[in-house]
């Protein structure tokens, strides 16, 4: 069972946003004037999820759903570079019986935000951590051996080395609960609510992924297979683990795509709260980029095929939804009619005064697998 100690296996990560917020003072000295000739907002607050891009970035693993009609059996599938590594390829293939929709998307955006900041809400498990094993269990995690059909085609060291040691990655356990999650997303903590959130994690810790390490020249490769999160509850209160991936990036604070949970909460629609998390970890703060109306259909609601009716519909919410994150402070995002192209950039950050993220910290004192 997962306990909380004080002595944490690997180095724990800075407060959200340290060393953001000196880099910002030194380059946002000068303002930016907007096309209307006034100056443009910008963020001087910290309320952001570091999140590994290759989620908010695979399409279709969240998508707005409507209600009553979760479609099931979802395949999603990404792949990156890890961070100064660009000669490993990693693949990321999702699969779950029922589809990841826009709520689970901001739970999931939650808990990297909790996973960033120290505190007695998150626990940093290392590898000679007596309960590693434990955290690696929740979250169902298999290393899958191909050497007897190839060894050529299998690296032991899947996750890097120092000199011959094999480095495995720390993992990030978390305590609250369903109420506080649902607080911490915009919802009032009533009972459906937190019934709702429950009913997130369960189909994040049922989703499975299947990442495939894939190195160098010769095409070594190793695959792991575990869940998107590693849980159990006791009564209301609720311990999850972070996979691998979301664990490395929440500590690291690199190569991770800043969703602003502010502006997530502001979004009334779900189609919205989707565009914005795919064109914050796409778009630029420095430049403005173009994409087709078009192209972000298959980036809200996934690449597969609908009715010209359900496109058509999808269209015109799609427009609204770049309506509304126009309207979010320090954003350019508006749709060109001629060419049908949108044109994006995202608003600047300059440093918070007061980083980090206070959470109530709940200590399970036994576990019953979700």
């Amino acid at each position: 069972m997962l306990k909380k100690d004080t002595k944490q296996g690997g180095n724990p990560a800075k407060a959200i946003g340290q060393g953001r917020s000196t880099k910002a003072a030194k380059t946002g000295t000068k303002q930016r004037i907007g096309a209307d000739g006034k100056t443009e907002p910008v963020i001087d607050y910290m309320d952001h999820a570091p999140v590994h891009p290759v989620y908010p970035l695979t399409d279709g693993l969240f998508r707005p759903i409507q209600h009553g009609k979760r479609a099931t059996a979802i395949r999603a599938v990404g792949q990156f570079h890890p961070v100064g590594e660009p000669r490993q390829r990693v693949q990321c293939i999702w699969t779950s019986e029922q589809a990841l929709d826009i709520t689970d998307q901001m739970v999931l955006f939650h808990l990297c935000q909790l996973g960033a900041a120290p505190g007695e809400h998150r626990q940093v498990v290392g590898s000679k951590h007596p309960e590693y094993g434990d955290a690696q269990q929740r979250l169902k995690w298999v290393n899958q051996d191909d050497a007897a059909v190839d060894p050529s085609m299998v690296d032991p060291n899947s996750w890097g080395q120092t000199g011959s040691q094999v480095v495995k990655p720390n993992l990030v356990v978390l305590y609250t609960s369903a109420q506080a999650i649902a607080k911490s997303i915009g919802l009032t903590a009533t009972g459906s609510n937190t019934n709702a959130v429950r009913e997130s994690l369960r189909r994040l810790i049922r989703t499975t992924c299947q990442v495939t390490h894939t190195h160098g020249i010769r095409g070594t490769k190793s695959v792991s297979q575990y869940g998107v999160l590693g849980g159990s509850r006791n009564g209301e209160a609720l311990t999850l683990v972070l996979n691998p991936e979301l664990s490395e990036r929440c500590l690291s604070h690199q190569g991770v795509a800043w969703v602003n949970m502010k502006e997530q909460r502001a979004l009334e629609s779900k189609p919205a709260r989707r565009l914005h998390a795919w064109l914050t970890a796409w778009a630029f703060t420095a430049e403005v980029r173009t994409i087709k109306l078009e192209t972000l259909l298959s980036h809200v609601w996934g690449p597969e095929e609908c009715t010209a009716s359900a496109k058509k519909s999808r269209t015109r919410t799609l427009k609204d939804a770049v309506q509304a994150i126009a309207l979010l402070p320090g954003w350019v995002c508006w749709l060109n009619k001629k060419d049908g192209m949108v044109r994006v950039r995202k608003p600047r950050f300059v440093g918070s005064p007061k980083p980090g993220v206070v959470s109530t910290a709940l200590t399970p004192t036994s576990a019953v697998v979700m």
